[in-house]
């Protein structure tokens, strides 16, 4: 079930609204899991220095 999460991800962010990106986000960290979306959000923060 998660690769169907990455997959939609993927063509969510193809989408121009600045709204859009919000789903991608959600998308991958339901992919990573209920265990593991604190690392994607780690990871996030410290790719773009947030």
């Amino acid at each position: 079930m998660q690769w169907i999460y990455a997959a939609s991800s993927i063509f969510r962010a193809l989408e121009t609204k600045e709204l859009a990106m919000l789903q991608p986000l959600m998308l991958a960290a339901l992919t990573y899991g209920t265990t593991h979306y604190q690392e994607l959000f780690d990871e996030l923060r410290r790719t773009f220095d947030l």
